[in-house]
Formats: C-alpha cells, structure tokens, sequence
C-alpha cells in the first residue's frame, strides 16, 4: 500500500474513509510526472479523472516491495532502502 504525504490525498482517503491503492503517475521505467500536464501528457485517456494538486516535489520514487506469508522482496527501490526495511523489521531504529 502506497501512502502519499500530499495533502489532497489525505482528504480524499479520509472522505472515503479507506485507504487508496494507486501507483505513481508515470509508466513503469519513466520518470514521475511532477505536474498535471506532465501526467495528462504521459498517460493519456487512460486515466479517467486528473486532479490540479500543484508541482510534486517527492525527490525520490516510493519503495516498492512484495509480501508474501513469511518473506518479502524488494521490487523497486526508492525513498526507503531495502536495508531500511530490514533494520526496520527486525526491530532496530531507522536512519
């Protein structure tokens, strides 16, 4: 589950009273879309609906990672470190 720091996000999970599943604005390999012409420009008619939310400034990508029963592997790494998380989970404090 991604959880996005931008302000509009975080109204629009709180109004649906659940979380909200979604992926970057940009496709697999290509850089994030910072703006909304940016992402109307890389992603078209595919998506249905586009919110003005101002220039993004995340630096870095969101860490993606895959979980399974009893392991997990890091997909894409991003703001957080594959080695981040295994401190994380086994308890120690984060850098």
């Amino acid at each position: 589950m991604r959880v996005s720091p931008h302000p509009i996000a975080h109204a629009l999970a709180a109004a649906f009273g659940k979380p909200i599943t979604a992926t970057s604005a940009n496709r697999a390999g290509e850089p994030t879309a910072k703006t909304l012409a940016a992402a109307r420009a890389a992603l078209g008619a595919k998506v249905k609906v586009y919110l003005e939310g101002g220039t993004l400034t995340a630096a870095a990508p969101s860490t993606v990672v895959e979980v399974r029963t009893d392991e997990w592997r890091v997909l894409r790494e991003g703001a957080v470190s594959g080695r981040q998380l295994t401190a994380a989970l086994a308890g120690e404090a984060l850098e």
